[in-house]
């Protein structure tokens, strides 16, 4: 009987082993393909942003691309993509648990710098605790939206201009997990989260881009 059971055993760790090691080499193709079908998408829509733009990459799961001259109403641009791990399936439920997924963190110098400070975020996004903080630091108090958003400004044009910001997402608005506008550099930050979009059939982003730093700069 303990030979039997220990024979059970045997199979079932091999066929767990086996199922690992499957999960690791899927998820680091399904990453790497994931990795460059966003870097690509992103380049696209930067490429009307500026003349000259490079990509570096830092792991194969993350990347930055740069648009050190970029038209107005930018002076420059950087875009970082970072794509959650799918190796690890304990790392990969516990962020979809958490509706933590692929992030692209846009942050722009603008060539005006805005009247108003705020922030808009969702509480449980990687970015959440950055834009809180950064809220309270600032003397705001963050309240809660009707659309699940967080907001925090110093109120009058600068609540208005956050509305404002917020409509200009249109499609991007569900995906949005902070968006910031302050009078230091760099002076627009806009992380959306990327699960479920398909890069190939994804909303326009540079026109996007373009409407909220003219907002962000004329109030």
């Amino acid at each position: 009987m303990v030979d039997r059971l220990d024979q059970i055993g045997g199979i079932l760790l091999f066929f767990g082993a086996g199922l690992w090691v499957a999960w690791l080499l899927g998820g680091t193709l399904i990453n790497r393909r994931r990795a460059a079908a966003v870097s690509r998408w992103a380049y696209a829509e930067a490429r009307p942003l500026g003349k000259k733009l490079y990509v570096r990459w830092i792991t194969m799961a993350a990347f930055e691309l740069t648009v050190p001259e970029a038209r107005a109403p930018f002076r420059q641009l950087s875009f970082t993509g970072f794509l959650q791990s799918r190796e690890m399936p304990f790392v990969w439920l516990w962020n979809r648990l958490r509706r933590r997924g692929d992030v692209l963190v846009v942050r722009a110098e603008l060539r005006r710098r805005p009247l108003w400070g705020l922030e808009v975020y969702r509480a449980q996004s990687l970015l959440g605790g950055d834009a809180r903080r950064a809220a309270l630091e600032a003397g705001w108090t963050p309240a809660p939206g009707p659309d699940g958003l967080w907001r925090a400004n110093g109120g009058g044009a600068a609540a208005e201009l956050s509305e404002r910001l917020v409509g200009a997402l249109g499609p991007w608005a569900a995906h949005l997990d902070r968006l910031a506008v302050r009078r230091e550099t760099p002076q627009l930050v806009l992380a959306l989260g990327l699960s479920g979009v398909r890069p190939g059939a994804a909303p326009p982003l540079g026109a996007c881009l373009t409407r909220l730093a003219q907002l962000a700069s004329a109030g």
